[in-house]
């Protein structure tokens, strides 16, 4: 009897160790490819280097790294983290008021087992066994992590919407040009949909990000078709 409690303990404390290889796996697969997404900007002549593809995939990861954390916050983690977000200060075509918040349904449900890694009720109960244990596992440091690798795509999201305003404004031909200023608009309202699940883990969102969305809407609204009806002085060859 006392041989078959201890195998019992044995193959549950095995079943332990699994999940803190796979959860370990799976934190240090997501830190991995939202790092590809940061020096993918700086890599010239790359196909992601193209600002809305980068916008795109870092709003992506973003929302899927959220959606994969699930925040366990506890009382001494509770305290806001601060997103590290140095928007670039853009200066033309200043618009006075701020950009609306926009919402995104569901963005902070799961969609996978273990769907929110430090909040799911299973996810939190293995998370007991690991501590009741004393077994060695870095999940809650590889945790705090991808919530930081969060603030460095939000922060890739806005350098890279305001390389797509500067773009836009560069065109000649006024079609060109409004279109350009479509996409980055509806770009703008994509990375604004994130500050909920942002802010649904704890992170808080600065006001320099909103100001820097109120800003490019500012510098866009005037390249958008309705804005140019009246304008004469396209170059259109």
């Amino acid at each position: 009897m006392h041989a078959r409690t201890q195998a019992e303990e044995a193959q549950k404390r095995m079943e332990v160790m699994y999940n803190i290889y796979t959860w370990s796996t799976q934190l240090s697969s997501r830190l991995a490819a939202g790092a590809l997404l940061v020096v993918a900007e700086a890599a010239e002549g790359h196909k992601r280097t193209n600002p809305d593809d980068l916008v795109s995939r870092a709003v992506k990861q973003l929302i899927a790294d959220c959606r994969y954390h699930g925040a366990r916050l506890s009382p001494h983690r509770a305290v806001n983290r601060a997103v590290a977000v140095r928007a670039p200060r853009l200066q033309s075509r200043m618009h006075p008021g701020t950009c609306n918040p926009m919402y995104l349904p569901g963005a902070c449900n799961p969609m996978y087992l273990p769907g929110e890694l430090f909040n799911e009720p299973s996810s939190a109960l293995v998370l007991r066994r690991i501590e009741a244990l004393g077994l060695p596992n870095s999940l809650d440091e590889l945790g705090e992590q991808l919530l930081a690798q969060c603030a460095q795509l939000l922060q890739l999201a806005l350098r890279s919407l305001g390389a797509m305003a500067a773009a836009a404004e560069q065109h000649k031909i006024k079609a060109m040009r409004s279109a350009a200023a479509q996409r980055a608009m509806l770009s703008i309202e994509t990375v604004e949909k994130t500050f909920p699940a942002l802010q649904a883990r704890g992170i808080a969102v600065p006001p320099e990000a909103t100001e820097t969305l109120a800003q490019l809407v500012g510098r866009l609204t005037p390249l958008l078709p309705a804005a140019d009806i009246d304008s004469d002085d396209d170059e259109y060859y």
